[in-house]
């Protein structure tokens, strides 16, 4: 069941308004900065649950791995002002997937540091026969 308007009391300054324009206008797009700041443990733990069942899209941006973990179905990775990474899951499934890349290029810079070190070695027992 989606829900169009959740207000807490201790929404962060400025969400409440956000909150209610979105429920007057019937959007189905809620952009969030840092939502659960401010709030306590059992209030974001609330949230999750009340953000998973709004009908629409959320553009999240937090810190908070367990509201990620909880709503996120996606997750864009930008750095340096552009889009590096999409990534389909939540904040565990990003976790893992960007680990896994970096494992797989540690593990092709190690063969291709091997490979040149090969290649060395080699050109050195060539000039040593040659002499």
């Amino acid at each position: 069941m989606c829900s169009s308007l959740f207000l807490f009391s201790a929404v962060a300054k400025g969400q409440s308004f956000a909150f209610a324009i979105m429920a007057l206008n019937r959007g189905n797009v809620l952009v969030l900065d840092e939502p659960t700041n401010h709030l306590d443990l059992s209030t974001k733990r609330s949230a999750g649950g009340r953000f998973g069942r709004v009908c629409g899209t959320i553009i999240l941006v937090s810190h908070d791995r367990y509201l990620l973990n909880k709503v996120a179905s996606r997750i864009i990775e930008i750095k340096h002002d552009e889009v590096n990474s999409t990534y389909e899951g939540n904040f565990d499934a990003y976790s893992e997937a960007v680990n896994a890349a970096r494992q797989l290029k540690m593990q092709s810079e190690a063969e291709i540091k091997r490979a040149e070190e090969e290649k060395a070695y080699q050109r050195k027992q060539s000039k040593t026969i040659s002499q």
